[in-house]
């Protein structure tokens, strides 16, 4: 689904468009100077991968999941009652997308109806990001960047058309529009803004996904699907990541210990039982992560509470700084909650 259900931005506005197949269509219209700024992204992290696997592990979908969706399960035995009523009582997409855009976008009416609340929503899909999504992440972005990099070839021998027009089997580009099957018709006039696009992992039983906060003069981010095939899957799910060897290669085994135990803030006390090291170890290790940028520190009366930074965060999740879309969510050690408006 393209869109939120409910608080449709103003240049987006529901049509009954129909394709050839009578089947319904989004319509996004380009100017000369939107095709001028196409471009294309790898990811826009973790969560936005969380956001679109959480709605696809309620979604009948290929086998090519399957191994994944076993160990998510396993993994994911204990879970909270916010999990299990997300997955009741709304639909990630579009009912989440609100986690991506910022908190102009939020219904908490919808909500409230389910029986939650901001924080409660934003915790769940952070615990089901720790076990579905960071135990991969490194394979996962560098499948992203490699499709990525096969569209960037369309771009560059084709041209931006042949591009659009390759996004999806259902996609037709006729300009100065692109039509997708999508769940929710509308139209979206870009008014020069341009268009990003970003290939997705999981979102093999959609056309696409359409984020645009408005109003904004940043370009909307389309999101197409690029399901591994049966021979590239397992290598996606099985094993162990090798960036977890290469961070023990460039920090040293306890300190790569630190980054990660610290994806959810620990005291120092913490650090030491989860490792298994003295505290005064954890104090030396912490103070040389802390020279380098890669976690803050604050103490309150006898605590001290350590917590990633943005770098150590990227550092960890193996995030590229120059992957730089307008709308990029937090790491999910940083995430806001949205706060209601007046």
């Amino acid at each position: 689904m393209c869109r939120p259900a409910v608080r449709e931005p103003s240049l987006i506005r529901s049509v009954i468009s129909r394709n050839a197949n009578g089947g319904v269509v989004a319509k996004i219209y380009f100017t000369d100077r939107d095709l001028s700024r196409v471009r294309l992204t790898i990811t826009l992290g973790p969560l936005t991968e969380g956001v679109f696997a959480f709605d696809l592990l309620s979604r009948p979908s290929s086998v090519v999941y399957e191994d994944w969706r076993q160990r998510v399960r396993e993994s994911s035995r204990t879970r909270s009652v916010a999990s299990i009523l997300l997955q009741q009582r709304l639909r990630p997409i579009p009912d989440l997308l609100w986690l991506l855009q910022g908190p102009s976008a939020v219904d908490d009416n919808r909500l409230s109806a389910a029986g939650l609340s901001r924080q409660a929503a934003t915790m769940a899909i952070q615990d089901f990001c720790r076990t579905a999504i960071l135990p991969y992440w490194g394979r996962i972005r560098r499948y992203l960047e490699a499709e990525r990099d096969a569209r960037g070839r369309v771009l560059v021998n084709g041209g931006v058309e042949k591009l659009l027009s390759m996004l999806h089997a259902g996609a037709r580009w006729e300009l100065p529009v692109l039509e997708l099957p999508l769940d929710q018709p509308g139209i979206v006039h870009l008014n020069g803004r341009g268009l990003i696009l970003a290939p997705s992992l999981f979102l093999p039983t959609r056309c696409c996904v359409l984020l645009d906060v408005q109003p904004s003069t940043d370009p909307p981010v389309l999101f197409f699907s690029v399901p591994p095939d049966r021979q590239t899957a397992p290598r996606l799910w099985n094993g162990a990541d090798d960036g977890g060897q290469a961070l023990e290669s460039l920090l040293g085994r306890t300190r790569a210990g630190i980054l990660r135990t610290l994806a959810d803030s620990c005291t120092t006390g913490e650090l030491a039982d989860k490792l298994s090291i003295s505290s005064a170890g954890v104090s030396q290790h912490t103070a040389v992560l802390r020279q380098a940028g890669l976690i803050t520190t604050r103490r309150n009366r006898q605590t001290v509470l350590h917590t990633l930074t943005g770098l150590g965060a990227a550092v960890l999740l193996g995030m590229a700084y120059d992957c730089d879309p307008p709308i990029r969510p937090e790491p999910l050690s940083r995430l806001r909650v949205p706060t209601a408006t007046n």
